[in-house]
């Protein structure tokens, strides 16, 4: 499975790694026919990540289904926005979403759902 990343930009990255720290990213991948896992990755915990080994940093997961109509599940939460919006962007080229599916709804997920909603005002929005 090939992983492509989106990264900050050049300069922040360079940055970032001069000071030792390593740059957020979203990695897209296929998992299966149609549909492709958005990860979005940092090196720092995330709020519910307490257990797990940073060796390959904490992703927040995200899922695009790419069929007669597109579907994007559980997009992450607003430190990734930016990085998402332009992974998941340069994935649709000039589609647009059809459906934002939420797994669940909490504060931190807002920001990009409120910023999806903006590009994609006609996107159908559920939560389970």
């Amino acid at each position: 499975m090939a992983l492509t990343p989106h990264t900050v930009d050049e300069t922040q990255a360079q940055n970032m790694s001069a000071q030792g720290v390593q740059p957020e990213d979203v990695q897209v991948a296929p998992i299966g026919v149609n549909t492709r896992a958005l990860r979005s990755r940092t090196w720092d915990r995330l709020k519910f990540e307490i257990e797990y080994s940073r060796k390959k940093g904490t992703t927040a997961n995200s899922y695009l289904i790419e069929g007669d109509r597109l579907a994007l599940l559980d997009p992450p939460g607003e430190r990734f926005t930016t990085i998402f919006i332009e992974a998941l962007q340069e994935r649709l080229g000039d589609r647009s979403l059809d459906f934002i599916i939420l797994g669940h709804v909490n504060p931190n997920r807002a920001a990009t759902s409120e910023k999806l909603l903006g590009l994609y005002p006609e996107a159908c929005v559920g939560c389970a």
